[in-house]
Protein backbone atom coordinates (compact mmCIF):
# COMPACT_ATOMS: atom_id res chain seq x y z
CA UNK A 1 0.00 0.00 0.00
CA UNK A 2 2.82 2.40 0.87
CA UNK A 3 4.61 1.61 -2.40
CA UNK A 4 1.40 2.21 -4.35
CA UNK A 5 1.03 5.59 -2.67
CA UNK A 6 4.64 6.46 -3.52
CA UNK A 7 4.06 5.47 -7.13
CA UNK A 8 1.04 7.79 -7.30
CA UNK A 9 3.15 10.67 -5.93
CA UNK A 10 5.98 9.95 -8.37
CA UNK A 11 3.50 9.91 -11.25
CA UNK A 12 2.03 13.24 -10.11
CA UNK A 13 5.50 14.80 -9.89
CA UNK A 14 6.46 13.46 -13.31
CA UNK A 15 3.27 14.84 -14.84
CA UNK A 16 3.41 18.33 -13.31
CA UNK A 17 6.68 20.06 -12.48
CA UNK A 18 4.95 22.71 -10.36
CA UNK A 19 3.53 19.98 -8.10
CA UNK A 20 7.03 18.55 -7.68
CA UNK A 21 8.48 21.98 -6.81
CA UNK A 22 5.69 23.23 -4.56
CA UNK A 23 5.40 20.02 -2.55
CA UNK A 24 8.94 18.66 -2.29
CA UNK A 25 11.66 21.19 -3.13
CA UNK A 26 13.68 23.01 -0.47
CA UNK A 27 16.23 25.77 -1.12
CA UNK A 28 18.99 27.36 0.91
CA UNK A 29 19.41 31.00 1.95
CA UNK A 30 22.86 31.41 3.61
CA UNK A 31 22.02 35.00 4.64
CA UNK A 32 18.91 34.07 6.62
CA UNK A 33 18.83 32.95 10.24
CA UNK A 34 16.90 29.86 9.21
CA UNK A 35 18.80 28.83 6.08
CA UNK A 36 16.40 26.08 4.98
CA UNK A 37 13.57 27.47 2.86
CA UNK A 38 10.51 25.73 1.41
CA UNK A 39 10.02 26.38 -2.28
CA UNK A 40 7.65 29.37 -2.47
CA UNK A 41 4.40 28.87 -4.37
CA UNK A 42 4.71 32.16 -6.25
CA UNK A 43 2.79 32.63 -9.47
CA UNK A 44 5.77 33.87 -11.47
CA UNK A 45 7.87 30.83 -10.44
CA UNK A 46 5.10 28.43 -11.50
CA UNK A 47 4.85 30.24 -14.81
CA UNK A 48 8.62 30.09 -15.30
CA UNK A 49 8.73 26.33 -14.63
CA UNK A 50 5.89 25.71 -17.08
CA UNK A 51 7.58 27.87 -19.72
CA UNK A 52 10.85 26.02 -19.15
CA UNK A 53 9.10 22.79 -20.05
CA UNK A 54 7.32 24.00 -23.16
CA UNK A 55 9.62 26.35 -25.11
CA UNK A 56 12.14 25.41 -27.79
CA UNK A 57 14.19 28.56 -27.27
CA UNK A 58 13.28 30.56 -24.18
CA UNK A 59 14.86 33.82 -23.04
CA UNK A 60 14.16 34.83 -19.44
CA UNK A 61 14.70 38.59 -19.28
CA UNK A 62 14.60 41.15 -16.45
CA UNK A 63 15.82 38.48 -14.09
CA UNK A 64 15.93 40.80 -11.13
CA UNK A 65 18.10 39.66 -8.23
CA UNK A 66 16.64 37.54 -5.43
CA UNK A 67 13.94 36.07 -7.68
CA UNK A 68 15.20 32.44 -7.47
CA UNK A 69 15.54 32.06 -11.24
CA UNK A 70 18.85 30.20 -11.02
CA UNK A 71 17.25 27.91 -8.44
CA UNK A 72 14.35 27.55 -10.86
CA UNK A 73 16.75 26.29 -13.55
CA UNK A 74 18.18 23.79 -11.07
CA UNK A 75 14.68 22.50 -10.20
CA UNK A 76 13.86 22.07 -13.88
CA UNK A 77 17.10 20.20 -14.56
CA UNK A 78 16.54 17.81 -11.62
CA UNK A 79 12.91 17.18 -12.57
CA UNK A 80 13.74 16.47 -16.21
CA UNK A 81 16.75 14.24 -15.56
CA UNK A 82 15.30 12.65 -12.41
CA UNK A 83 11.92 11.61 -13.81
CA UNK A 84 12.85 10.89 -17.43
CA UNK A 85 15.47 8.45 -18.72
CA UNK A 86 18.11 9.23 -21.34
CA UNK A 87 18.07 13.01 -20.89
CA UNK A 88 21.25 15.07 -21.14
CA UNK A 89 21.19 18.56 -19.61
CA UNK A 90 24.03 21.06 -19.72
CA UNK A 91 24.10 24.28 -17.69
CA UNK A 92 26.68 26.86 -18.67
CA UNK A 93 27.59 29.72 -16.35
CA UNK A 94 30.10 32.56 -16.39
CA UNK A 95 32.95 30.86 -14.53
CA UNK A 96 33.93 27.41 -13.30
CA UNK A 97 33.12 28.42 -9.70
CA UNK A 98 29.65 29.58 -10.74
CA UNK A 99 29.07 26.34 -12.67
CA UNK A 100 30.10 24.25 -9.66
CA UNK A 101 27.84 26.42 -7.50
CA UNK A 102 24.84 25.37 -9.60
CA UNK A 103 25.71 21.70 -9.13
CA UNK A 104 25.98 22.31 -5.38
CA UNK A 105 22.50 23.84 -5.39
CA UNK A 106 21.14 20.77 -7.18
CA UNK A 107 22.87 18.46 -4.70
CA UNK A 108 21.20 20.44 -1.89
CA UNK A 109 17.77 19.99 -3.49
CA UNK A 110 18.36 16.27 -4.04
CA UNK A 111 19.58 15.77 -0.46
CA UNK A 112 16.28 17.17 0.87
CA UNK A 113 13.94 15.13 -1.34
CA UNK A 114 12.15 12.14 0.22
CA UNK A 115 14.09 8.95 -0.51
CA UNK A 116 11.15 7.39 -2.34
CA UNK A 117 10.41 10.34 -4.64
CA UNK A 118 12.72 9.76 -7.60
CA UNK A 119 12.24 6.60 -9.67
CA UNK A 120 16.04 6.16 -9.85
CA UNK A 121 19.25 6.45 -7.88
CA UNK A 122 21.84 9.14 -8.55
CA UNK A 123 25.55 9.88 -8.09
CA UNK A 124 27.27 13.24 -8.03
CA UNK A 125 30.93 14.07 -8.69
CA UNK A 126 33.21 16.42 -10.63
CA UNK A 127 30.52 18.88 -11.64
CA UNK A 128 28.12 16.22 -12.91
CA UNK A 129 25.05 14.47 -11.49
CA UNK A 130 24.11 11.12 -13.05
CA UNK A 131 20.65 9.56 -12.67
CA UNK A 132 20.58 5.78 -13.04
CA UNK A 133 17.20 4.86 -14.47
CA UNK A 134 16.10 1.31 -15.16
CA UNK A 135 15.95 1.94 -18.91
CA UNK A 136 18.71 4.48 -19.45
CA UNK A 137 20.95 7.07 -17.84
CA UNK A 138 20.30 10.79 -17.56
CA UNK A 139 22.78 13.40 -16.42
CA UNK A 140 23.21 17.07 -15.61
CA UNK A 141 26.57 18.70 -16.22
CA UNK A 142 27.56 22.28 -15.42
CA UNK A 143 30.36 23.89 -17.44
CA UNK A 144 32.02 27.33 -17.42
CA UNK A 145 31.60 29.89 -20.19
CA UNK A 146 33.31 29.10 -23.47
CA UNK A 147 32.62 28.69 -27.17
CA UNK A 148 33.46 24.98 -27.33
CA UNK A 149 32.20 23.63 -24.00
CA UNK A 150 29.02 22.30 -25.63
CA UNK A 151 30.21 21.53 -29.16
CA UNK A 152 31.30 17.92 -28.58
CA UNK A 153 28.02 16.97 -26.83
CA UNK A 154 24.46 16.41 -28.05
CA UNK A 155 22.42 17.55 -25.03
CA UNK A 156 18.66 17.43 -24.71
CA UNK A 157 18.55 20.79 -22.93
CA UNK A 158 21.11 23.60 -22.72
CA UNK A 159 20.60 26.22 -20.01
CA UNK A 160 22.70 29.39 -20.17
CA UNK A 161 22.87 31.11 -16.77
CA UNK A 162 23.75 34.85 -16.91
CA UNK A 163 23.94 34.80 -20.73
CA UNK A 164 24.58 38.52 -21.04
CA UNK A 165 27.80 38.15 -19.02
CA UNK A 166 29.28 35.25 -20.99
CA UNK A 167 31.97 36.48 -23.38
CA UNK A 168 31.45 33.75 -25.98
CA UNK A 169 27.68 33.44 -25.74
CA UNK A 170 27.14 33.94 -29.50
CA UNK A 171 29.33 30.95 -30.39
CA UNK A 172 28.05 28.90 -27.47
CA UNK A 173 24.44 29.47 -28.59
CA UNK A 174 25.38 28.42 -32.13
CA UNK A 175 26.98 25.26 -30.74
CA UNK A 176 23.77 24.48 -28.83
CA UNK A 177 21.40 24.90 -31.79
CA UNK A 178 21.58 21.21 -32.81
CA UNK A 179 19.79 20.48 -29.52
CA UNK A 180 16.79 22.43 -30.80
CA UNK A 181 16.89 20.91 -34.28
CA UNK A 182 16.91 17.48 -32.65
CA UNK A 183 13.83 18.27 -30.55
CA UNK A 184 15.56 19.72 -27.48
CA UNK A 185 15.66 23.12 -25.83
CA UNK A 186 17.82 26.18 -25.23
CA UNK A 187 17.07 28.38 -22.22
CA UNK A 188 18.76 31.71 -21.51
CA UNK A 189 18.43 33.34 -18.08
CA UNK A 190 20.07 36.69 -17.38
CA UNK A 191 20.00 40.28 -16.29
CA UNK A 192 20.74 42.56 -19.29
CA UNK A 193 24.49 42.88 -18.68
CA UNK A 194 26.71 45.85 -19.54
CA UNK A 195 25.35 47.61 -22.59
CA UNK A 196 28.77 48.22 -24.13
CA UNK A 197 29.74 44.53 -24.26
CA UNK A 198 29.23 42.30 -27.28
CA UNK A 199 27.72 39.50 -25.18
CA UNK A 200 25.11 41.89 -23.72
CA UNK A 201 24.22 43.14 -27.20
CA UNK A 202 23.74 39.56 -28.34
CA UNK A 203 21.48 38.81 -25.37
CA UNK A 204 19.50 41.96 -26.18
CA UNK A 205 19.02 40.70 -29.75
CA UNK A 206 17.82 37.34 -28.41
CA UNK A 207 15.20 39.22 -26.40
CA UNK A 208 14.12 41.72 -29.02
CA UNK A 209 14.56 39.91 -32.33
CA UNK A 210 11.01 38.51 -32.27
CA UNK A 211 12.18 34.96 -33.06
CA UNK A 212 12.33 33.54 -29.54
CA UNK A 213 9.88 33.03 -26.70
CA UNK A 214 10.65 35.77 -24.15
CA UNK A 215 9.62 35.66 -20.51
CA UNK A 216 9.89 38.98 -18.67
CA UNK A 217 10.14 38.62 -14.90
CA UNK A 218 10.29 41.74 -12.76
CA UNK A 219 10.80 41.95 -9.00
CA UNK A 220 7.36 43.53 -8.61
CA UNK A 221 5.92 40.04 -9.30
CA UNK A 222 7.20 38.85 -5.91
CA UNK A 223 4.70 39.04 -3.04
CA UNK A 224 5.75 41.78 -0.65
CA UNK A 225 7.87 43.63 -3.22
CA UNK A 226 6.55 47.03 -2.17
CA UNK A 227 8.28 50.35 -2.90
CA UNK A 228 9.52 50.24 0.71
CA UNK A 229 11.03 46.78 0.09
CA UNK A 230 12.72 48.04 -3.08
CA UNK A 231 14.17 51.04 -1.25
CA UNK A 232 15.55 48.74 1.46
CA UNK A 233 17.15 46.39 -1.07
CA UNK A 234 18.62 49.33 -2.96
CA UNK A 235 20.17 50.68 0.23
CA UNK A 236 21.52 47.26 1.32
CA UNK A 237 23.24 46.64 -2.03
CA UNK A 238 24.35 50.27 -2.43
CA UNK A 239 22.95 50.49 -5.97
CA UNK A 240 23.55 53.66 -7.98
CA UNK A 241 20.75 54.75 -10.33
CA UNK A 242 22.21 52.98 -13.38
CA UNK A 243 23.11 49.82 -11.46
CA UNK A 244 19.56 49.61 -10.19
CA UNK A 245 18.23 50.17 -13.71
CA UNK A 246 20.30 47.28 -15.06
CA UNK A 247 20.15 44.76 -12.21
CA UNK A 248 16.58 45.29 -11.04
CA UNK A 249 14.66 47.13 -13.77
CA UNK A 250 16.09 45.21 -16.73
CA UNK A 251 17.50 48.19 -18.66
CA UNK A 252 19.61 47.31 -21.69
CA UNK A 253 21.14 50.79 -21.82
CA UNK A 254 23.47 50.79 -18.83
CA UNK A 255 27.19 50.50 -19.48
CA UNK A 256 29.80 48.98 -17.23
CA UNK A 257 31.41 52.23 -16.15
CA UNK A 258 30.26 55.66 -15.04
CA UNK A 259 27.87 57.17 -17.63
CA UNK A 260 29.43 60.22 -19.28
CA UNK A 261 26.41 62.24 -20.37
CA UNK A 262 23.84 61.43 -17.69
CA UNK A 263 23.23 63.83 -16.06
CA UNK A 264 22.45 66.35 -17.52
CA UNK A 265 20.81 64.25 -20.26
CA UNK A 266 17.32 62.91 -19.68
CA UNK A 267 14.90 61.74 -22.35
CA UNK A 268 11.98 63.89 -21.21
CA UNK A 269 13.81 67.16 -21.81
CA UNK A 270 16.36 66.30 -24.49
CA UNK A 271 14.36 64.20 -26.98
CA UNK A 272 11.71 65.72 -29.25
CA UNK A 273 10.79 65.68 -32.96
CA UNK A 274 13.08 67.96 -34.97
CA UNK A 275 13.11 69.10 -38.58
CA UNK A 276 15.68 70.44 -41.03
CA UNK A 277 15.89 74.24 -41.33
CA UNK A 278 17.04 75.15 -44.88
CA UNK A 279 18.07 78.62 -43.70
CA UNK A 280 20.83 77.12 -41.55
CA UNK A 281 23.94 75.12 -42.37
CA UNK A 282 23.53 71.35 -42.24
CA UNK A 283 26.45 69.69 -40.49
CA UNK A 284 27.28 66.07 -41.27
CA UNK A 285 29.78 64.41 -38.92
CA UNK A 286 31.40 61.09 -39.84
CA UNK A 287 33.26 58.35 -37.96
CA UNK A 288 34.82 55.78 -40.29
CA UNK A 289 34.83 52.89 -37.80
CA UNK A 290 35.78 49.36 -38.84
CA UNK A 291 33.03 48.08 -41.15
CA UNK A 292 30.64 50.06 -38.95
CA UNK A 293 31.02 53.71 -40.04
CA UNK A 294 28.60 56.20 -38.52
CA UNK A 295 27.23 59.67 -39.22
CA UNK A 296 25.30 62.35 -37.36
CA UNK A 297 23.38 65.20 -39.01
CA UNK A 298 22.96 68.32 -36.87
CA UNK A 299 22.33 72.06 -37.04
CA UNK A 300 23.31 74.95 -34.79
CA UNK A 301 20.39 77.23 -33.83
CA UNK A 302 21.79 80.79 -33.38
CA UNK A 303 18.76 82.22 -31.58
CA UNK A 304 18.81 79.62 -28.79
CA UNK A 305 22.50 78.57 -29.02
CA UNK A 306 21.38 74.92 -29.25
CA UNK A 307 22.56 71.96 -31.29
CA UNK A 308 19.75 70.00 -32.97
CA UNK A 309 20.72 66.38 -33.77
CA UNK A 310 18.38 65.53 -36.64
CA UNK A 311 19.40 62.04 -37.80
CA UNK A 312 22.02 59.36 -37.21
CA UNK A 313 23.11 56.16 -38.91
CA UNK A 314 25.54 53.34 -38.19
CA UNK A 315 26.56 51.08 -41.06
CA UNK A 316 26.30 47.33 -40.61
CA UNK A 317 29.38 45.57 -42.06
CA UNK A 318 29.52 48.05 -44.93
CA UNK A 319 32.33 49.44 -47.10
CA UNK A 320 33.05 53.18 -47.21
CA UNK A 321 31.94 53.57 -50.87
CA UNK A 322 28.63 51.94 -49.93
CA UNK A 323 28.38 54.10 -46.84
CA UNK A 324 29.03 57.25 -48.86
CA UNK A 325 26.05 56.45 -51.10
CA UNK A 326 23.94 55.79 -48.00
CA UNK A 327 24.92 59.22 -46.62
CA UNK A 328 23.86 60.92 -49.84
CA UNK A 329 20.50 59.10 -49.91
CA UNK A 330 19.77 59.90 -46.26
CA UNK A 331 20.74 63.56 -46.71
CA UNK A 332 18.35 63.84 -49.66
CA UNK A 333 15.55 62.32 -47.59
CA UNK A 334 16.27 64.62 -44.64
CA UNK A 335 16.26 67.90 -46.58
CA UNK A 336 13.33 67.12 -48.92
CA UNK A 337 11.70 68.97 -50.58
CA UNK A 338 14.92 71.03 -50.76
CA UNK A 339 17.06 69.70 -53.61
CA UNK A 340 20.46 68.11 -53.00
CA UNK A 341 22.75 70.31 -55.14
CA UNK A 342 26.34 71.65 -54.91
CA UNK A 343 24.89 74.91 -53.58
CA UNK A 344 23.39 73.14 -50.55
CA UNK A 345 24.47 74.78 -47.30
CA UNK A 346 26.22 71.69 -45.94
CA UNK A 347 29.49 71.17 -44.12
CA UNK A 348 31.06 67.79 -43.35
CA UNK A 349 33.56 66.95 -40.60
CA UNK A 350 35.33 63.68 -39.88
CA UNK A 351 38.15 62.11 -37.90
CA UNK A 352 41.41 63.88 -38.85
CA UNK A 353 42.98 60.41 -39.07
CA UNK A 354 40.76 59.83 -42.11
CA UNK A 355 43.32 61.53 -44.31
CA UNK A 356 46.09 59.10 -43.30
CA UNK A 357 47.03 56.55 -45.96
CA UNK A 358 46.05 52.95 -45.36
CA UNK A 359 48.78 50.41 -44.58
CA UNK A 360 47.56 48.42 -47.59
CA UNK A 361 48.47 51.27 -49.91
CA UNK A 362 44.84 51.79 -50.92
CA UNK A 363 42.90 55.06 -50.83
CA UNK A 364 42.41 56.84 -47.53
CA UNK A 365 38.99 56.98 -45.87
CA UNK A 366 38.64 60.59 -46.94
CA UNK A 367 39.56 59.75 -50.52
CA UNK A 368 36.85 57.10 -50.58
CA UNK A 369 34.35 59.79 -49.58
CA UNK A 370 35.74 62.23 -52.15
CA UNK A 371 35.14 59.67 -54.89
CA UNK A 372 31.41 59.87 -54.09
CA UNK A 373 31.42 63.68 -54.18
CA UNK A 374 31.63 64.16 -50.40
CA UNK A 375 34.39 66.37 -49.05
CA UNK A 376 34.77 66.11 -45.27
CA UNK A 377 37.43 68.11 -43.47
CA UNK A 378 38.68 68.75 -39.97
CA UNK A 379 41.51 70.41 -38.15
CA UNK A 380 44.94 68.91 -38.77
CA UNK A 381 45.24 68.90 -35.00
CA UNK A 382 44.53 65.49 -33.44
CA UNK A 383 41.13 65.40 -31.78
CA UNK A 384 41.86 64.11 -28.28
CA UNK A 385 39.20 61.68 -27.08
CA UNK A 386 38.72 62.97 -23.54
CA UNK A 387 38.75 66.62 -24.59
CA UNK A 388 36.16 66.14 -27.33
CA UNK A 389 33.97 63.88 -25.18
CA UNK A 390 33.91 66.61 -22.56
CA UNK A 391 33.07 69.05 -25.35
CA UNK A 392 29.90 67.03 -26.06
CA UNK A 393 29.10 67.02 -22.36
CA UNK A 394 29.66 70.78 -22.21
CA UNK A 395 27.29 71.35 -25.13
CA UNK A 396 24.59 69.32 -23.33
CA UNK A 397 24.50 71.83 -20.48
CA UNK A 398 21.49 74.20 -20.34
CA UNK A 399 21.85 77.35 -22.48
CA UNK A 400 20.37 80.81 -22.15
CA UNK A 401 18.96 81.95 -25.50
CA UNK A 402 18.68 85.45 -26.84
CA UNK A 403 15.19 85.58 -25.35
CA UNK A 404 16.77 84.79 -21.93
CA UNK A 405 14.96 81.44 -21.72
CA UNK A 406 16.91 78.42 -20.46
CA UNK A 407 16.89 75.34 -22.69
CA UNK A 408 18.88 72.08 -23.02
CA UNK A 409 22.09 72.71 -24.94
CA UNK A 410 21.32 69.88 -27.37
CA UNK A 411 18.14 68.24 -28.60
CA UNK A 412 17.79 64.84 -30.27
CA UNK A 413 15.18 63.68 -32.74
CA UNK A 414 13.60 60.35 -31.62
CA UNK A 415 15.02 58.70 -34.74
CA UNK A 416 18.55 59.06 -33.28
CA UNK A 417 18.08 55.82 -31.34
CA UNK A 418 21.71 54.77 -30.82
CA UNK A 419 22.89 58.27 -29.99
CA UNK A 420 20.06 58.74 -27.49
CA UNK A 421 20.98 55.43 -25.84
CA UNK A 422 24.58 56.65 -25.58
CA UNK A 423 23.45 59.88 -23.94
CA UNK A 424 21.18 57.91 -21.62
CA UNK A 425 23.94 55.89 -19.97
CA UNK A 426 25.20 53.43 -22.56
CA UNK A 427 28.37 55.43 -23.27
CA UNK A 428 30.54 55.19 -20.18
CA UNK A 429 34.05 55.64 -18.84
CA UNK A 430 35.97 52.39 -18.62
CA UNK A 431 36.45 51.57 -14.93
CA UNK A 432 39.76 49.82 -15.55
CA UNK A 433 41.50 51.97 -18.20
CA UNK A 434 41.87 55.75 -17.63
CA UNK A 435 40.60 58.03 -20.41
CA UNK A 436 38.98 55.12 -22.23
CA UNK A 437 35.31 55.08 -23.14
CA UNK A 438 32.99 52.31 -24.27
CA UNK A 439 29.51 52.20 -25.63
CA UNK A 440 29.15 49.21 -27.94
CA UNK A 441 27.45 50.05 -31.23
CA UNK A 442 26.53 53.51 -29.87
CA UNK A 443 30.20 54.47 -29.64
CA UNK A 444 30.55 55.12 -33.37
CA UNK A 445 27.83 57.79 -33.37
CA UNK A 446 29.33 59.47 -30.30
CA UNK A 447 32.68 59.53 -32.11
CA UNK A 448 31.02 61.11 -35.15
CA UNK A 449 29.33 63.73 -32.97
CA UNK A 450 32.53 64.69 -31.18
CA UNK A 451 34.40 65.00 -34.50
CA UNK A 452 31.59 67.18 -35.81
CA UNK A 453 31.52 69.45 -32.78
CA UNK A 454 35.32 69.64 -32.69
CA UNK A 455 35.38 70.81 -36.30
CA UNK A 456 32.33 73.06 -36.11
CA UNK A 457 33.45 74.78 -32.89
CA UNK A 458 37.14 74.79 -33.85
CA UNK A 459 38.32 72.73 -30.92
CA UNK A 460 41.13 74.52 -29.08
CA UNK A 461 39.92 77.90 -30.35
CA UNK A 462 36.26 78.10 -29.39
Amino acid sequence: MVEDRHEVIRAACRKKITFFADQYVWTEDPQAEDTLRKWPSFGYLSRALEEFRGAKILVVYKKSRQMLLSWCACVYAIWFAGFFASRQIMIQSTKEEAAKGLIQRMEFILAHLPEYLLPCSYTANAGKITFHHKHGTSWIMAVPSGANQIRSWSPTVVIFDESAWQEYIRKAHAAALPAVRGGGQIIHISTPGEADNECAEYFKNLCQGGKNKVLELHYSMMPGATPEWAAKIREEYGYEDDQWAREMEGSFNVGGGKPVFKPPFNREQYVQPLGYNPALDLIVAVDYGVRHPAAVWFQFIPYTFQIYCLRTVTGDDITLPQFAQQLIAMTKALIAPVRYTPSLKMRMYDDPAGQSRKDTGGPTSRQAMNAAGLYPCNSSKKVMVRESVMLVRERLQPRVGQDLKIRPGMLFDPSCVNLIDAMDGKYAEDEKVPDKYKGGITQHEVDALRYGLAGFLRLGDR
